[in-house]
């Protein structure tokens, strides 16, 4: 399985490469739904922009429902 979450840069509060906002929700939606990361995420840019506002990027992660 595979939890995913897209975003654009306007959402992000940017820390480095990091896309804040965007790992938070998804750590959240897995505590409240029981699911773990098993294995290494992948980032896919969607979409370039002339501007970061045009941008979309994807991060997903392999999950795992927990017992």
């Amino acid at each position: 399985m595979l939890a995913s979450r897209r975003s654009s840069p306007s959402q992000w509060t940017l820390i480095g490469t990091l896309a804040l906002s965007a790992y938070h929700a998804l750590g959240i939606w897995m505590e409240n739904n029981a699911y773990t990361i098993v294995g290494s995420r992948r980032k896919l840019r969607l979409r370039r922009g002339e501007n970061l506002d045009d941008a979309l990027t994807e991060i997903q992660f392999p999950v795992e429902k927990l017992a």
